[in-house]
């Protein structure tokens, strides 16, 4: 089985590969392909050009070609991944309209994650600090381990945790200086990355799940995202700052329900079943003291890439790394039964 059903006679290869890295004894890569085998919320299209890719590549690479080369593509043609698009504002089908326009979203960006950024903002600080003359941007070029420079760390840490609600000049500065950053990174890669970036989705959750949370450090919003794995014991003893987004589904082009190819080979994603309406979305994967402590699986959906707005962003949050290892099959197994709770409530 692949997909939650038999694979194509023209690709007679797949299963039995699959079988074969299933029995192989590699959490992750056990992982991946249990959720190939079991997420049949991929639809005939995708389906067809991931055996095609996996034919020539073998399995896994096909997941990492498939994430990187097909999700744009994907996005604007909603006969490829009609059952999973939950917004669509300009497509006529009426279908494609089941999540409310206002909905709000919430993503994270981890500065780690995006060095192009950190270059960036950087860049415009040290500009900005040449033309002003208010004392906003201070303090030396030379970046601290966080990668940031002095000027930005100062400025950061001035709105360090705050929910930004007040439209004070600094506050709009620090919006402003944060999206044209973005713009910049963007601009700054060559085509061929650029274009990987743009085919990149956007994972986000529901804001009205996300923000009764805001109060606790952003480990718990990786561990609540399922993301609290992702830093290797090297980044521990560092700062670390995440930035958090807040927007609207109307500020989208598309939404759609992710599914193991909109995941790729991030071993740590768990499908949830076809049956269930796509406008709840999939779920994230609890990790941490979240997960021992009873904390439920957020929504999430993913959306195509689009620039960031400065009243987009909401908080600036620095903070330690203070996850311990994840046992990947463990947590899968609590996955499992938890969506399995969920799906039989529905």
């Amino acid at each position: 089985m692949i997909f939650n059903r038999p694979a194509p006679a023209a690709f007679p290869g797949i299963c039995t590969e699959l079988d074969e890295l299933v029995a192989s004894g590699i959490p992750a890569v056990q992982s991946r392909c249990e959720n190939l085998q079991k997420d049949g919320r991929v639809c005939d299209e995708r389906a067809h050009i991931y055996f095609q890719l996996a034919e020539n590549t073998g399995i896994q690479e096909a997941l990492r070609n498939y994430k990187q080369s097909r999700s744009e593509s994907d996005f604007s043609d909603p006969a490829v991944n009609r059952c999973n698009i939950v917004f669509a504002p300009r497509l006529s089908d009426p279908n494609l309209q089941r999540l409310d326009p206002q909905t709000p979203f919430v993503s994270v960006m981890l500065l780690t994650e995006f060095p192009e950024f950190v270059r960036a903002i950087n860049e415009i600080a040290r500009e900005n600090q040449q033309r002003t003359t208010n004392g906003i941007f201070v303090g030396a070029a030379n970046s601290s381990s966080t990668g940031l420079s002095p000027i930005v760390e100062q400025l950061f840490s001035g709105f360090d945790g705050q929910l930004l609600e007040s439209r004070s000049a600094a506050t709009l500065q620090l919006q402003d200086l944060v999206a044209n950053a973005y713009a910049r990174a963007i601009n700054s890669l060559r085509d061929k990355l650029r274009e990987k970036y743009r085919n990149r989705a956007t994972w986000v959750t529901l804001a009205s799940e996300f923000l009764p949370h805001f109060c606790e450090s952003p480990n718990r919003w990786l561990e609540l995202l399922g993301l609290g794995h992702i830093f290797d014991n090297r980044a521990f003893s560092q700062t670390h700052w995440a930035l958090l987004f807040r927007y609207s589904c109307n500020a989208t082009s598309v939404v759609a329900r992710p599914t193991v190819l909109d995941a790729g080979d991030y071993e740590w994603h768990y499908p949830t079943p076809e049956s269930l309406p796509p406008e709840l979305g999939g779920r994230t994967m609890v990790l941490g003291t979240a997960r021992t402590q009873g904390h439920l699986p957020m929504t999430e959906f993913i959306h195509s890439w689009r620039a960031v707005q400065p009243e987009d962003l909401i908080a600036v949050y620095s903070f330690a790394v203070d996850q311990s290892g994840q046992d990947l099959m463990d947590c899968r197994q609590q996955q499992d039964s938890w969506v399995n709770a969920w799906s039989a409530s529905i």
